[in-house]
């Protein structure tokens, strides 16, 4: 068994001259990457840094933060990327749960820029870390000794934090290279395979799919710059037509995203020819989406069968199922109520609701679907928890016994999403937390959501329903918290017919009665580092909310 690392020297010395990263107009071969680790080693030697510590890297996405996190490890720290604060989220709350963060974490050292060297000295005063410039390897000459650190801890993902303080899912060199293997054999991967990212490198879909698994396969990766790709979407679209990209993950949102801004009268130029497949993952898949997206797209490129799903997560490495790339996915649907009564009833085509399927479980990973309030197996035909154990899971989280002890024994990892096995294949439904119980149903908040959002006039992505529970009628009521467009004036009649419109639009479709629509302004929401919207943190703006409103 080789650590990670062993892959990039192997790369280097066999293809030394191959391109590693492209970024903007910089490019790394793999004999540049593999010669800025070995100075990496050289300044952990010489600066007698403890071996085994963490190592935090608070870096832009750039090739040279890539090249630091193989460094550290190499050289026998564990490394973790985190996010910088951007101009959507409240800094000082960003800040607040990072020191949290970071005192837990207990860093032997953390990588950033000289423009935030500053803004550690108060958040580490209570830890023995020392914070260091990225700039700091210049005078140092490399050395070609690796830390030997194949059988314990690689590297942490840090959890998006959408339901409190992040956890840092621990991962050895050993599960990542199983998860490797297996995942890139489901994929049919070798090392001509392009990929093409805007993801970010500090959640498990950028950092494992599109980073270490083809730094590990020897690929090249066209790296992207995620706030650029929010503003200019259509960028995707033109590195992978220049670079001949063969391989892109993308959440579903993204699909969508693309599909509304890149318009036909921006087509010319562009080639999706070269993609082999597109994998939907990070949330629940949409089969209206993908249908969307290659209407859209198909003119130059896109087709059915190039639109894949993968059911992922960072405690099982990354993936868990895939479905076959080249073959259309799975499609079936089911009857609404049954399902709200967590059963599985097949119905013919366009009628009740249609589900996509996220794939096979892949080689060395087993699925069960046990009741979500025992450890029991459920029937065939109906929902329950996904748990997951197999030879690539975490090995906890971080400083976090209780939340490791809380969802993993030690053999079984249970994930708290809702699903269920069909044909051998995996249907996911949403997170049990995004379940709310009215009046004796259960709604899927992203459900709630997904109505609204296809709505005209409004904004995707900008709203969150959450449950509140009423003792005056002894369960929960739903609340729908949209936020408004910037270019939105407040007009009191205008809100009124939205707020009936989007009230009409839940009901007609799942036979809901939303307590209350609630429009508030732009940035309103609590996001996560990743752009999740948090429903604890919002829960609680909410609460606050509808209190003032009492007194």
């Amino acid at each position: 068994m080789q650590n990670l690392y062993s892959h990039i020297q192997t790369h280097a010395n066999n293809t030394p001259n191959k391109t590693a990263i492209v970024f903007k107009d910089v490019s790394v071969s793999y004999e540049q990457f593999d010669k800025f680790t070995q100075k990496v080693r050289a300044w952990i030697n010489e600066q007698s840094i403890e071996k085994g510590r963490i190592g935090l890297i608070f870096l832009p996405q750039t090739p040279q933060a890539i090249m630091w996190f193989f460094g550290l490890m190499s050289a026998g720290i564990i490394p973790s990327f985190m996010p910088l604060p951007s101009h959507k989220q409240d800094v000082k709350k960003y800040w607040e749960s990072h020191q949290q963060l970071i005192e837990l974490t207990n860093p032997s050292l953390i990588i950033t820029t000289d423009e935030w060297l500053s803004s550690f000295d108060k958040i580490t005063e209570k830890i023995e870390c020392t914070v260091y410039d990225n700039n700091v390897l210049s005078s140092y000459i490399s050395n070609e000794t690796v830390h030997d650190t194949t059988y314990q801890v690689a590297f942490l993902q840090h959890s998006s934090g959408t339901t409190g303080l992040k956890k840092g899912v621990a991962l050895s060199h050993e599960a990542v290279m199983d998860q490797i293997e297996s995942y890139s054999t489901s994929l049919s991967a070798t090392s001509e395979d392009v990929i093409v990212s805007w993801l970010p490198i500090y959640h498990d879909m950028g950092l494992i799919a599109c980073t270490i698994m083809p730094l590990i396969l020897g690929q090249t990766i066209i790296l992207l710059d995620p706030f650029e790709w929010v503003s200019k979407p259509i960028s995707l679209l033109q590195a992978i037509t220049e670079y001949r990209g063969t391989l892109v993950w993308l959440p579903n949102f993204s699909f969508e995203h693309l599909r509304r801004t890149v318009k036909t009268k921006k087509f010319e130029g562009l080639d999706l020819s070269t993609v082999r497949a597109f994998v939907n993952c990070s949330e629940p898949c949409k089969a209206e989406t993908f249908d969307r997206f290659f209407n859209h797209f198909q003119d130059i490129g896109a087709t059915q069968e190039k639109l894949q799903v993968c059911y992922a997560m960072a405690e099982t490495v990354y993936a868990v199922t895939q479905t076959e790339v080249g073959k259309v996915v799975n499609k079936i649907w089911v009857d609404e109520q049954a399902l709200l009564e967590s059963k599985v009833l097949l119905t013919s085509r366009g009628n009740g609701s249609q589900l996509l399927s996220c794939g096979k479980v892949i080689e060395g990973c087993q699925v069960k679907i046990l009741n979500p309030d025992s450890s029991e197996l459920v029937s065939s035909d109906c929902v329950g928890e996904i748990v997951i154990s197999g030879k690539f899971l975490f090995d906890g989280y971080y400083h976090r016994p209780e939340k490791t002890k809380e969802v993993f024994d030690g053999s079984c990892y249970r994930t708290r999403d809702l699903g269920f096995i069909h044909d051998d294949e995996l249907y996911v439904l949403g997170r049990r937390d995004d379940l709310i119980i009215s009046n004796g149903r259960n709604y899927f908040a992203h459900e709630i959501e997904r109505i609204v959002n296809d709505l005209p006039n409004i904004k995707p992505g900008r709203n969150i329903a959450l449950g509140v529970y009423s003792e005056q009628i002894g369960s929960n009521e739903i609340y729908l918290v949209q936020e408004r467009t910037k270019e939105e004036l407040t007009d009191e009649k205008l809100d009124k017919q939205l707020i009936k419109v989007m009230r009409q639009a839940v009901q007609d479709e799942i036979g809901l009665l939303l307590r209350d629509v609630i429009l508030v302004e732009p940035s309103w929401l609590h996001k996560s580092s990743s752009g999740k919207i948090s429903r604890e943190l919002n829960k609680s703006k909410l609460l606050e909310f509808l209190n003032k409103d009492k007194l």
